[in-house]
């Protein structure tokens, strides 16, 4: 997303799609970080057409190391 939104496009196909990519277009969509998302299933490689409001910046993944348990993971990405 980040690339295309550098050369000015506004709006992002991407393949193939997983369900954790689309968990996490569904997070930011709510934030209003993208406009509207459309995903297209068609039993090949599925994709994601996004559309992008204003600028992104560019971020990448943070892993804490962290010794929880399952329960107390669930809570967490419950309100999620």
């Amino acid at each position: 997303m980040y690339s295309t939104e550098k050369r000015g496009k506004r709006e992002v196909m991407s393949r193939p799609q997983w369900k954790v990519v689309i968990q996490f277009l569904v997070v930011i969509l709510y934030d209003t970080l993208v406009g509207e998302s459309e995903y297209v299933d068609d039993h090949r490689s599925s994709m994601t057409d996004v559309k992008l409001n204003g600028r992104l910046n560019k971020c990448s993944v943070i892993s804490p190391r962290l010794d929880l348990g399952d329960r107390v993971l669930e809570c967490k990405a419950a309100p999620l």
